[in-house]
């Protein structure tokens, strides 16, 4: 269903402003950026969550661009950060995000600050 729409999007893509989904995360029992792991974005279909884009979040603690290329059909969106490959001990394997994309809102900024104990997200 999303392949679908992100394909019949592909004639339009200059005519659309474009979705820009980023992530950043912050290690806050030290104050560090610098937390590589993995990254995955779904789209809630009606048979359940699909695929969108995989990436990695680097160095930096960053995954810029997640999404840029095109334009995100409107609907809710899952995205999971997987824990496990941090260097910190933490109790759950990936951490999800679920949110909304609109069709008056072209990007979304995700902060995820964890720590050993809990994480909190802010979506600008």
């Amino acid at each position: 269903m999303l392949d679908n729409a992100l394909v019949g999007l592909n004639n339009k893509i200059f005519e659309q402003p474009m979705n820009r989904v980023t992530i950043d995360v912050l290690d806050l029992a030290n104050g560090k950026s610098e937390l590589e792991t993995n990254v995955l974005l779904e789209f809630l279909t009606s048979e359940g969550w699909q695929d969108v884009a995989h990436n990695k979040i680097d160095f930096s603690g960053s995954a810029k661009e997640l999404v840029s290329e095109t334009q995100l059909p409107t609907g809710i969106y899952r995205l999971s950060i997987h824990t496990k490959a941090l260097e910190m001990c933490v109790p759950y394997p990936y951490i999800p995000i679920v949110f909304e994309v609109s069709a008056d809102r072209q990007d979304y900024q995700i902060s995820l600050m964890i720590s050993a104990t809990g994480y909190t997200v802010n979506i600008d």
